[in-house]
């Protein structure tokens, strides 16, 4: 797993990408971290059980020292973690996600990313998204997928 952490006006922000499994260390990628921090996780290909441990160690860690956590661009490896752990991420301090499409034209599976709250206000119906191929990708997915978020 690979972090890049930033310092914004806003507070910081780490960018994640690659594996969450028994090589993530937290602490020492992300560190410490005062008031707000701002989570991307676009580039999360997969996460193990000794990885959702560490993860939920962390930022639990983080949710009781005060600080205030944002998850940007949740990709579905990480969306189907929060399915499974109620500790996992607050359903509140998701912004965004990655939806995972289908274009039945060239089999193409692509996933995009739509804010919460737009998710929110089509009753969780995604929307048909043109493909390259001009083909339209579709969620042939379950509301399941949403589960976590609906509350």
């Amino acid at each position: 797993m690979e972090a890049v952490k930033r310092d914004t006006p806003q507070g910081a922000c780490v960018y994640l990408s690659g594996a969450i499994d028994e090589t993530a260390s937290f602490d020492q990628m992300i560190g410490h971290v005062s008031s707000v921090l701002q989570v991307n996780c676009k580039g999360v290909s997969r996460i193990n059980s000794i990885g959702v441990k560490s993860w939920v160690r962390y930022f639990s860690n983080l949710r009781k020292n005060g600080v205030k956590l944002k998850f940007f661009e949740c990709s579905s490896a990480v969306i189907q973690q929060l399915e499974f752990f109620q500790n996992f991420i607050e359903s509140e301090e998701v912004e965004s996600l990655g939806v995972p499409l289908f274009c039945s034209s060239c089999r193409k599976n692509e996933e995009k990313y739509f804010t919460v709250k737009d998710l929110k206000a089509a009753s969780f119906q995604v929307p048909v998204v043109k493909c390259s191929c001009g083909g339209n990708l579709v969620f042939d997915d379950t509301k399941e997928y949403f589960q976590a978020l609906m509350g």
